[in-house]
């Protein structure tokens, strides 16, 4: 039994790397992804082998680790909602749906599933050799995924339509035929992988580009096989760069620049110190290329243009609608917020409220903002809008709750650089906190873009980091025992 479920949770490490593999449940009249549906039953299936264990470990996560304050914040979110709905604010059936679909079904099982399996089933370090090589796997997957679009090869596309289908449901639903291969920009394919779209790939890889630094650039041993070793070290790093190129995502080519210059910090400081002239004198040449050459025709002229053909909101507008969207959106939210500091406007409420702060906007609208809005109204459905980890969760939740989430996060900082600094946490396990305060770092900055509350990825690394940290003070006190007892 034990081994069989071993098998059922390396399977849903498998589905982690298939992040737009769904169905659709006409009964429940959604499109679910296959890494839920296999979530919940493993959940009961810890729960029926051994249920004292189970609850005993996760509670213990939730009363003797920094994760009581996130747990409190989800907690406060809920009572505060209901109380708001007393008031007008929003009604009770909104907030179970939110509190329900989005916390209870989506924050929760993801959190404590993973906290289990990393506790119990794969320990700390298997766990992240594990998911770096299955990290490695799926660069090679997009590869051929990248070719099957660019040589237009069939049947390639329709294994990859197959694993990568939740955008083909999605736009059957409202009566389309699209496919999942068809993204290009500049007469060439984007590079989507198993996502549901290249920008979404290009999350991913961006999120987990310090854990690409940590192990790429180490000299650790992190597989026995000598060669799967030397490969995968040897290539993690331009195999990223590369993917990231190709997602012909400019947002977060920018993203993966600045986590990149956060996680080199120290490093670059010092090179650039030792070697000031031969720097400024590199800046200044790669400045000169940049602009000998014609960029127009490339992915990078987005970028180009925001800084030299935009001159008022207006032209921000037409040149980039889909980042002016986001950005009208995520002011909207805020001034939603400042109407509501402390509350905010409660869970599954702020569609409805943005719908009307939108029509008072201090910024022009998008056309595609105008176009929500009519839909919304003339269909009498919730309103789409961009959805912001901070934006969102603070318009939604107010300054109470997002304190204790706050919190939360700088403890997890706050914890894993205290780690960091202790002589005895050395070679895999230090370069592994590295890897763990990068990827934290990289969830928080895109917090303030498009980047969902509910994302699991989000969760996962809190699990990650919550038994990580666990794992390594008990070896910690471990070896304090063997000195002390050494020395008596």
């Amino acid at each position: 039994m034990v081994c069989n479920l071993r098998f059922i949770v390396y399977l849903l490490l498998i589905l982690l790397f298939l992040p737009a593999f769904a169905i659709w449940v006409p009964f429940f009249g959604g499109i679910y992804l296959i890494f839920y549906l296999l979530l919940y039953p493993l959940i009961v299936l810890f729960i029926l082998i051994n249920k004292q264990e189970f609850i005993k470990t996760i509670l213990y996560f939730f009363k003797k680790t920094p994760l009581k304050y996130f747990g409190i914040a989800l907690l406060l979110m809920i009572i505060n909602s209901c109380i708001l709905s007393l008031f007008g604010i929003t009604n009770l059936y909104e907030v179970f749906r939110a509190s329900f679909v989005r916390i209870i079904l989506g924050i929760l099982p993801i959190l404590i599933c993973f906290l289990y399996i990393i506790k119990k089933y794969i320990h700390y370090d298997n766990f992240a050799k594990l998911f770096i090589l299955l990290f490695w796997i799926n660069l090679l997957v997009g590869f051929i995924s990248y070719l099957g679009s660019f040589f237009e090869i069939e049947f390639i596309n329709k294994i990859f339509d197959f694993f990568a289908n939740y955008r083909i449901l999605a736009f059957k639903l409202l009566g389309s035929d699209s496919q999942a291969s068809n993204y290009f920009a500049f007469g060439l394919p984007r590079l989507d992988n198993l996502h549901p779209e290249p920008s979404g790939y290009a999350c991913f890889l961006y999120i987990f580009l310090p854990f690409v630094y940590a192990f790429g650039t180490s000299k650790i041993k992190l597989y026995k096989n000598k060669f799967l070793n030397i490969l995968i070290k040897k290539t993690l790093i331009p195999f990223t760069w590369i993917s990231i190129l190709l997602t012909f995502s400019p947002i977060y080519l920018l993203f993966s620049l600045l986590i990149t210059l956060i996680y080199f910090f120290k490093d670059l400081f010092k090179l650039i110190k030792k070697y000031f002239i031969i720097t400024i004198f590199a800046l200044l040449l790669i400045i000169f290329v940049l602009k000998t050459i014609n960029l127009s025709e490339t992915y990078l002229s987005r970028i180009i243009n925001i800084f030299t053909e935009i001159k008022s909101f207006d032209d921000f507008i037409f040149i980039e609608p889909s980042l002016a969207t986001r950005i009208v959106s995520y002011f909207n939210q805020f001034c939603i917020f400042l109407k509501h500091p402390l509350t905010g406007v409660g869970l599954g409420n702020l569609p409805y409220a943005l719908l009307g702060q939108l029509y008072n906007s201090s910024l022009p609208l998008t056309p595609e903002l105008v176009s929500k809005m009519n839909i919304s109204i003339s269909t009498n459905t919730k309103l789409m809008f961009n959805s912001s980890f901070f934006y969102t969760t603070i318009a939604e939740n107010g300054l109470i709750a997002m304190s204790f989430i706050a919190y939360f996060i700088y403890r997890l900082f706050y914890l894993i650089g205290k780690f960091i600094k202790k002589p005895c946490i050395v070679g895999f396990d230090k370069n592994l906190l590295l890897a763990l305060r990068g990827s934290l770092c990289s969830i928080c900055i895109i917090t303030f873009y498009n980047y969902a509350f509910e994302n699991y990825l989000t969760y996962i690394l809190f699990a990650f980091i919550i038994v990580t940290l666990i794992e390594l003070s008990k070896k910690i006190q471990l070896k304090k025992q063997i000195e002390e007892t050494l020395y008596e």
